[in-house]
């Protein structure tokens, strides 16, 4: 999971370096990162170690596993763990928004041009803002596949485009 979201992370820090020296904002922003995802879904759909659009069975590694996140006899476990990651998100986002990062990130929110006026670095927070979203939704996301022993582009497309 933590090397899923670190992998995660570099491809978005990769993405946004592109577009916020590019100064690309709102929609275009969001159709940069639509075409992105879409990008690395056409090459995770064709290429060989997926064995293309058949996906990947998790392998069992018998009986009730927390290092592996595997439980074959309840789901219960699951549920602690989900809460446990929802916890620490909080405490992430409650720490930072309390702090002067948060600070920044409310006025980049407000005024892009009043934040950099105040001398605030743009580049530096909005790459710090992706790369923790990018983490964060990555770490929940690595989550699906031991859940469901199974990894499959297009269920994950099923779930997005819903």
């Amino acid at each position: 999971m933590i090397i899923g979201g670190v992998v995660a992370m570099i491809g978005g820090l990769f993405m946004g370096f592109l577009c916020f020296r590019q100064r690309v904002r709102g929609v275009y922003f969001a159709l940069a990162t639509l075409a992105f995802a879409e990008i690395l879904r056409l090459t995770a759909t064709n290429a060989e170690f997926v064995r293309k659009s058949m996906g990947i069975q998790v392998p069992l590694r018998g009986g009730d596993s927390w290092l592996h996140f595997q439980f074959e006899t309840t789901i219960v476990p699951y549920y602690y763990i989900m809460c446990v990651m929802v916890l620490v998100s909080i405490l992430v986002v409650y720490f930072i928004e309390r702090n002067k990062p948060g600070y920044y990130f409310k006025a980049i929110h407000q005024s892009e041009e009043a934040a950099a006026a105040l001398g605030v670095n743009l580049l530096r927070y909005k790459m710090m803002a992706m790369g923790l979203s990018c983490f964060m939704t990555a770490v929940g996301g690595s989550f699906y596949a031991p859940y469901f022993f199974f990894i499959d582009i297009g269920e994950i497309n099923s779930i997005w485009f819903e």
